[in-house]
């Protein structure tokens, strides 16, 4: 059944669309959370705020500045799960979904986000062409993915990246520059891309990047998971 958005819902939503990458999607499913599934959204996300602050108050401050994007997105999960379409935040009970900070292991299916790059040039950062990074649609399981861009804990830096969404292939973004502003006595490294990006249940993607040198980095996407109560309860999605 679709939903009559109001004025101010359809400008918040074009808006989304234009600070979004989601490959080629024509069409945004959406269905805005209910009052009491705000509340919870925001007294969730000031809980994942608080703990960013004291991670780095930049971040929790770069993070917090697309929360209506972030809530959109919840609505956007909220259309699209089959079954289970309430949301309940950071504890989502049965028949509910909730979200997260993103893990490595729903993302990236590995227990670190520690990456060894063997040689110089582009490399498949998160998924590759043949094995792209999705949501899901199997129930018990559905998930989907928004964020920002990209925190970097230690090692090389990359000198530019590229999105590759569903069918579409976006230009390359270079950001050495943006690698070798000094940290003063912070010890992560903000990458921020040019806009959020959106895996809905049935969308896919993945990130290449380039090295001029070869060694470790830890960087995970700086964002937040969609899915089910079943897939979040579960101690197999965060560890095996």
């Amino acid at each position: 059944m679709s939903v009559e958005l109001t004025p101010e819902q359809k400008k918040d939503l074009e808006e989304f669309a234009k600070n979004t990458l989601f490959g080629e999607a024509k069409e945004i499913p959406y269905k805005p959370l209910t009052p009491d599934e705000e509340a919870i959204f925001d007294s969730d996300w000031n809980t994942i705020l608080d703990n960013l602050s004291r991670l780095d108050p930049e971040i929790a401050d770069w993070f917090d500045s697309q929360r209506k994007f972030y809530k959109i997105a919840a609505g956007i999960a909220k259309a699209t799960f089959s079954g289970s379409t309430v949301f309940g935040g950071l504890n989502p009970s049965s028949g509910q979904f909730g979200f997260q900070l993103i893990f490595p292991r729903a993302f990236i299916g590995a227990n670190t986000w520690v990456k060894t790059i063997s040689s110089a040039g582009w490399n498949d950062m998160f998924g590759s062409s043949s094995s792209p990074i999705t949501g899901s649609t199997t129930s018990g399981q559905q998930r989907m993915y928004y964020y920002q861009g990209w925190l970097i804990y230690y090692g090389i830096k990359p000198v530019a990246w590229r999105l590759h969404h569903g069918a579409k292939d976006y230009p390359v973004f270079y950001v050495e520059p943006q690698m070798k502003i000094p940290k003063t006595d912070k010890y992560i490294t903000l990458l921020k891309s040019y806009n959020n990006i959106l895996v809905t249940p049935t969308g896919s993607h993945y990130i290449r990047m380039l090295f001029l040198e070869t060694g470790e980095i830890e960087i995970q996407p700086l964002g937040l998971i969609y899915a089910e109560y079943d897939y979040l309860k579960s101690e197999s999605t965060f560890y095996a």
